[in-house]
């Protein structure tokens, strides 16, 4: 939440910044098909190969040069020159070759020609120098690009390209910390999770953060000397969240996806990876590849998803709410190829958002299968009730002292293996289930009921519950136990033996000393003529007395 507000705050600093920051007027135009041997000595003569830019605005480029190579003008409209400091910027983070030039013309018709150096962020940015008075100064772009080229640009004050290039940064570098944690975060899951599905994930986090290193422009801007092809970095990036994101899925997706959807997921898999040897085949196939991993492949993978969900799959829907962010994104920014959406200055980092709304509900299916997964291992299958791990979480709990008792109660069924003998073990197995409902619905919220194996209970009841209530709640057990049961039109009966320890409980006293002396307890219940329920404080522990008293309420006498 705070890292959401500061980004706003830098939003609307920028938006404060760039209102008030003043700019010169400059035209553009562009040589769209230029011979690539023109060079800046002689483009300045090219004056009639140049149109004017057809956006309205007049700060976006669209197009596609034929020849490879295409020249972008900038000249001052106003009178006289500009003597404000300005920057030029190319909002575009994968132009690999591209250098600007000032042409200046001094009255008496010498003409000067200088190349300037870029500054080093993300997007290319040029500070222009401040000409001479006395001279007028047009600014050529030279840009080596054959693909289509939707290019923003902007000359403005540095105050209003810093603000605007400082907010997409800090999106940028938040997005790629985000990433990671989380990949980090799963890995920690990673020991008690499905191992692919987990490796999946990581895999599709890192490569998610990859992506928008590299297509926010930031790879670009610390390696800018560095001879990288940034559009196979980036279809590689791609290529492999496209192969962690279908492993991902069909881990996911329970029962099983039918066999002719499993099977486009599966062909999905593997098509990912010729994708990474396309750039090298030639420019048509790395534009397919780039097509296939960009659009076909996404849409294919929401429309799989789509069958699924309608046939109500298991996680499917929750699978198809993730994917969505990601598709969006994308079908918005190759919208802008055909027309019909808009351009906006945060294009270039919408699917890098869209990957993180993606991966947080990615992580959301997996937290929840976590949390399954760790309830089922606390809960026993048959009754429903904690079972012996869950009972040693709360007995490392008293023993940090994170947890007080005022009564620990050990209950074991008498009788019950005369039932198993003569109805079976499903009978067994009713008895059980309906036992521990029946006690369920009577504990109070004070107390900790679990079943730690064959008939054999604990009751853990906390500090704050009246002592003299514990006899009564006992009771109130053993008499719910000794009802019948019935089970295919028998009758099937068993009975408790309780034993159970009273607080006061000293600090120091381990939870596995308690449990032995309630053990004792409970082991002496069981004895002919002695109580089904016996009771001792913990300070007369290993002082048992009993009177045979045969199903009377025992506690120590005074």
């Amino acid at each position: 939440m705070r890292s959401v507000i500061f980004i706003v705050t830098l939003i609307l600093s920028a938006s404060f910044a760039a209102a008030s920051a003043q700019s010169c007027d400059y035209s553009a135009s562009v040589y769209q098909d230029a011979d690539p041997a023109v060079d800046d000595r002689t483009i300045a003569s090219r004056s009639n190969a140049f149109a004017a830019v057809s956006d309205p605005d007049g700060r976006l480029f669209e197009g596609r040069s034929s020849t490879g190579v295409l020249w972008l003008k900038f000249a001052h409209e106003g009178q006289g020159v500009c003597d404000k400091p300005q920057w030029l910027q190319l909002k575009y983070p994968y132009l690999k070759d591209v250098t600007l030039h000032a042409v200046s013309i001094s009255p008496d018709g010498r003409e000067a020609v200088k190349e300037i150096a870029p500054l080093p962020l993300q997007y290319p940015v040029w500070a222009l120098p401040v000409p001479d008075q006395a001279a007028s100064t047009d600014y050529y772009v030279r840009i080596a690009h054959s693909d289509f080229l939707i290019l923003p640009f902007e000359i403005a004050s540095p105050s209003r390209i810093i603000s605007e290039v400082s907010v997409f940064g800090v999106i940028s570098v938040a997005l790629i910390v985000l990433f990671l944690a989380i990949a980090f975060q799963t890995a920690a899951l990673g020991r008690v999770l499905d191992r692919s599905d987990t490796a999946a994930f990581i895999g599709f986090a890192v490569s998610a953060a990859v992506y928008v290193f590299i297509s926010s422009g930031l790879m670009g801007s610390l390696f800018r000397g560095a001879a990288m092809d940034t559009r196979h970095l980036l279809l590689t990036s791609q290529a492999i969240l496209l192969w962690t994101a279908v492993i991902f899925l069909r881990a996911n997706i329970r029962p099983a996806a039918p066999p002719l959807i499993d099977g486009a997921f599966r062909a999905l898999q593997y098509a990912a990876l010729p994708t990474l040897l396309a750039p090298f085949l030639g420019a048509a196939s790395a534009s397919l590849a780039f097509l296939f991993a960009f659009i076909v492949a996404p849409l294919i993978i929401l429309g799989l998803l789509g069958v699924l969900t309608y046939q109500r799959q298991g996680r499917a829907a929750g699978l198809l709410i993730g994917w969505c962010p990601t598709i969006l994104a994308t079908v918005w920014i190759y919208g802008r190829l055909i027309n019909i959406t808009p351009y906006l200055p945060i294009n270039h980092h919408l699917v890098g958002l869209g990957l993180f709304l993606t991966a947080l509900r990615f992580n959301a299916v997996l937290a929840l299968k976590y949390r399954g997964e760790a309830r089922a291992a606390r809960t026993d299958s048959l009754t429903g009730l904690p079972n012996r791990r869950a009972m040693t979480d709360c007995a490392r709990r008293f023993d940090s002292g994170n947890l007080d008792l005022s009564a620990l109660a050990l209950m074991d069924l008498r009788k019950f293996k005369s039932v198993n003998d003569t109805h079976g073990h499903a009978a067994g197995d009713h008895v059980l289930s309906e036992v521990s409902r029946r006690i369920s619905a009577v504990l109070p919220k004070q107390t900790h009921f679990f079943r730690i194996g064959g008939d054999e209970f604990i009751i853990l009841i906390r500090a704050g519950f009246p002592p003299a209530e514990v006899e009564n709640l006992l009771a109130k057990v053993s008499e719910l136990v000794s009802q019948p049961v019935g089970y295919s039109g028998a009758s099937c009966q068993v009975a408790a033996n309780i034993g159970a320890i009273m607080g006061p409980i000293p600090d120091g006293v381990s939870f596995s000393s308690l449990m032995g002396a309630a053990d004792k307890l409970a082991y002496m219940a069981k004895q002919p003529h002695t109580a089904d329920i016996l009771i001792e404080t913990w300070t007369h522990a290993d002082e048992l007395t009993h009177d045979e008293m045969p199903g009377a309420m025992r506690t120590r006498p005074s």
